[in-house]
């Protein structure tokens, strides 16, 4: 975790090597924490181009890239055959399994009492909505919220809808959000490809999909995450670090051993070209990831975890009105941003 390599970074026992989501970034380059890693154009040319830019922090490239991951709609096929193309028709066709009493809920998507922004984002892109703006050459520009975006409100009035409905609840989180669609008693969720040995493990019948698109908007997407290798700024064998990184963990075969174990599509193209051979699933979590915009990895993004997943939490579960909450939520993070935090 990133807050246990800060820790110990600052008494000197952090590992040469850490593995960690390219959002980590902007934090751990500000505090020093981490070295820059070289990869050579002609090796970084053959990796996934989003993979490739989420390992640059102004400029300069901190890590090795390894998968590239984000959420997709996952479904029973036992209980709804086609893949829903709107959220209303995923709404309708949940109902459905869940009046027919072959299921509790309609859908299962992690965000419990003090909300998960990470998992409540795709409900304000679905609209343009989103947390950042961004400066002139596509890095995001922390001086442009736009949680209060007339587009994200969009999203938030959605979410509010959808909290009434029931089809959202904060009483899912992460310790059952797998274990209720592993389970059978929802037919739909949104996660990433992290869960499926769970669902494997449970001989759920399921398939993998976009997210589907919402009424007045478009296609929601996820964030674009990226695993990635860092090497420490205090590596006790930094030469050793630095080869092992940019050399091996760069190579196909290093990065398919990756897949097999996490299931993350490979970040490097030739790696990911075999693994789609033998596992289909992969290329559909690329294809509900495309237009998906990579999370952001500037500090200021710290200042936002919080307030913005229990604006989500708040407006799901009816205890505020979504506009209000949104420019709450808005001042709130200004004013971390500003001092900070």
């Amino acid at each position: 975790m990133r807050g246990n390599y800060g820790t110990a970074f600052k008494a000197g026992q952090a590992p040469d090597v850490i593995v960690g989501a390219h959002d980590w970034m902007g934090e751990l380059v500000s505090n020093g924490s981490v070295a820059p890693v070289q990869i050579p154009a002609n090796v970084a040319s053959g990796f996934n181009k989003e993979a490739i830019a989420a390992t640059k922090y102004n400029n300069q490239s901190y890590g090795v890239p390894y998968a590239v991951e984000n959420m997709a709609l996952v479904r029973n096929t036992d209980m709804v055959k086609d893949a829903p193309k709107t959220i209303d028709e995923l709404v309708s066709t949940g109902q459905k399994v869940v009046d027919e009493k072959k299921a509790t809920n309609v859908l299962s998507l992690e965000m419990g009492k003090q909300g998960d922004a990470y998992h409540g984002i795709p409900f304000l892109t679905g609209f343009g909505g989103g947390i950042f703006g961004t400066k002139a050459n596509g890095d995001y520009d922390a001086s442009k919220l736009l949680v209060n975006s007339p587009e994200s409100l969009k999203g938030a009035n959605l979410l509010a809808e959808l909290g009434k409905k029931k089809v959202l609840s904060t009483n899912i989180d992460k310790t059952n959000a797998d274990a209720l669609f592993a389970d059978k008693k929802a037919p739909y969720i949104v996660t990433g490809p992290w869960s499926l040995p769970t669902f494997d493990k449970a001989g759920i019948k399921y398939e993998v999909s976009s997210l589907p698109t919402v009424a007045g908007g478009g296609k929601m997407t996820p964030f674009l995450g990226v695993q990635m290798f860092y090497v420490s700024s205090k590596a006790k064998n930094a030469t050793v670090a630095q080869t092992f990184t940019a050399s091996f963990l760069t190579t196909a075969a290093a990065q398919k051993a990756l897949f097999e174990v996490g299931k993350r599509p490979p970040a490097l193209t030739a790696a990911y070209d075999e693994v789609i051979k033998s596992n289909p699933d992969v290329a559909k979590w690329a294809e509900a990831g495309k237009g998906a915009k990579l999370m952001p990895n500037i500090p200021a993004m710290n200042a936002v975890w919080g307030p913005m997943g229990q604006a989500m939490a708040d407006v799901i579960s009816g205890k505020a009105a979504p506009d209000a909450r949104f420019n709450a939520a808005q001042k709130e993070i200004e004013a971390a941003i500003k001092a900070g935090s």
